[in-house]
Order: structure tokens, then sequence, then C-alpha cells
């Protein structure tokens, strides 16, 4: 069996993070620090920390003020802690939200129980997350609970393997009037509901005719 601990500490935290690894694969995190990490912090090291060894990133946790160390502490074996549990999935949605956008994302009561129900598991949930905000395909826009759901074996793809929907799915934003001019009435109606998820939209000018313009919000 082999065996890989890391121990996580920083000068604003009162206390440390253990994350043990066995054969590659994620065992187990102890958290031994007062008081708890909140949503925020909890989506930034979870987007970090990933189930696979060979995909952790330390130089990105090093990012977080974070100093590692590696230890061979012959402790008793921590539990099995779960990274995300199902009832903050919506607050952690909210907190990658706000970090992406800078604005805060109004989750309702349905959006708990759709969450809730969906097939990820625990050490799963903040590395899709952050693939799903981080992402300019359309297909993942607009940033929301219900299309995160619907394209979650999308977002599966792309963490597996970030190129494997690139020619499928993409298509030409900003506007491009020669390849909008070879498309058929149905292929144009997704071109367009992609370039509106995109955050386009056609400002009409009449006598001029008119232009796709990307929308800028206000925060």
């Amino acid at each position: 069996m082999d065996r890989i601990r890391y121990k996580l500490t920083s000068s604003k935290l009162n206390g440390f993070l253990l994350i043990t690894y066995i054969d590659g694969h994620l065992k187990s995190i102890l958290i031994e620090v007062k008081p708890g990490l909140n949503d925020e912090q909890w989506y930034h090291l979870g987007s970090i920390i990933s189930s696979n060894h060979s995909k952790l990133s330390l130089k990105a946790l090093e990012k977080l003020n974070l100093t590692i160390t590696t230890t061979d502490i012959e402790e008793q074996e921590p539990p099995n802690v779960e990274l995300v549990s199902t009832h903050n999935r919506v607050a952690l949605f909210c907190a990658a939200y706000k970090t992406a956008y800078h604005i805060n994302y109004s989750a309702t009561k349905q959006d708990g129980g759709k969450l809730k129900n969906l097939p990820i598991s625990a050490t799963d949930y903040l590395p899709l997350l952050n693939i799903y905000m981080q992402s300019t395909e359309w297909y993942l826009h607009p940033k929301s609970i219900s299309n995160f759901i619907g394209k979650i074996n999308e977002v599966r793809l792309l963490y597996k393997n970030p190129q494997a929907l690139e020619k499928k799915t993409n298509w030409p934003i900003p506007f491009d009037a020669g390849y909008n001019n070879m498309l058929t009435d149905d292929k144009r109606k997704e071109y367009y509901a992609a370039l509106r998820a995109a955050g386009y939209r056609f400002r009409d000018n009449p006598g001029r005719g008119g232009k796709w313009e990307k929308v800028e919000v206000v925060v």
C-alpha cells in the first residue's frame, strides 16, 4: 500500500488539515481547524484537492497561502471525511458563482432538492463545479444550477478530457456573418441561442439592419 499524507498549515488558520492519498486515490481529509472553514474557503480548497493524486496541484495550494509538508505520522487513521455533504451543495455553488462574477446567486428551494439528488460523489463535486464555472463553452452558459445539473455529463467529459467536445460543440463567438449564412434554419436557431447564452443580444437598427452586441453587466 502506497500512502502519502500532506499537512496544510497557515498563519491565518488555527489548526491544520491532513490530506491522505492511498495508492493514488484520496482516502481522507482530517480538518483540525477552529473555527471551521466557510463555504467560500471550501470551494477554493475543494476545487484544488483532486480525488486523484496525480492531478493534485501543490503550487495551487501554496497560492492559497498554505504551507505544505509531507508526513508519515502513524496516528490513528482519520475518518473518511466527505468534501461536500448534500446539504451545503447550494451554498458552495453560490460561493463559486460570486467568485466568478462578483455578484450573488439567487438559489431557490427547488435548487437544493435538485443538487441533493445529483449523483456526484463528495470528492467529485467541487472539481466538477470548478470546471463548470471556469469553462467558456457556449453550452455551459448561462451559469446556473439548472444548467449545471442538465449538462453534468458534458462537465464530466470536460474534466476527464478538456478537448473532447471542442470541435463538436464550439460555435464561432462573437458573431460570424459568413458562418451564419451557411447554416440551415434549424442550425441558425441553435447558433443564435448559443450567442444569447454567451451574453450577446441582437440590436436592431431600422433601416440599417442590426448586429449582435455583447451585453455588459454592471454590478
